[in-house]
């Protein structure tokens, strides 16, 4: 009976795990956006909401080793073991079936997880190699004006005048 118990743990633990994993998809699907509109605010409200859901996860971690182990207990195996295959197996049919469509969301939210964050990562290296050549430009645009500036600075070039002011290059 504790067995069934703590499987049911269990189940309500990837249930929960299966809610925080949605969030940071739909977070991740903001922080896209905000990227995409180069909106700062939203993208650090985006990056602090998905750390609060991440300490939540280590958390249901947490509580999922630790049900884990008391399972291994319960079955005298090691919980490195286990599956959720192997543990919907042990528990009773409509239980076991939660367990295992509880695995398939979490596989297919883990894809989904992990393709949202290689298109967002691609979206930084994209901004990345924007703002670094905007940078480009706006130096080499600074420097030639620096070159071709006829006004008066110690640097400049005025011809034959010696420490003159130069105006309009007819000073």
């Amino acid at each position: 009976m504790a067995l069934e118990q703590h499987i049911r743990e269990l189940s309500g633990i990837l249930k929960r795990e299966i809610q925080s994993f949605r969030s940071v998809h739909e977070l991740l699907v903001l922080e896209e956006k905000s990227l995409i509109d180069s909106d700062s605010s939203a993208l650090a409200e985006v990056l602090e909401k998905m750390e609060d859901v991440f300490s939540s996860i280590a958390c249901l971690e947490k509580s999922r080793t630790e049900v884990l182990a008391k399972i291994a207990d319960e079955t005298n195996t090691d919980a490195r073991d286990f599956t959720i295959a192997s543990i919907a197996e042990m528990a009773d049919k409509p239980l076991g079936k939660e367990l295992v469509e509880a695995g398939h969301i979490l596989s297919q939210l883990n894809k989904d997880i992990q393709r949202k964050k290689l298109s967002n990562t691609m979206l930084i290296n994209q901004s990345i190699l924007l703002v670094e050549s905007d940078i480009r430009i706006l130096i080499n645009a600074l420097n030639s004006r620096q070159a071709n500036d006829t006004r008066y600075n110690p640097k400049s070039k005025s011809g034959s005048i010696s420490h003159g002011v130069c105006i309009d290059q007819r000073i």
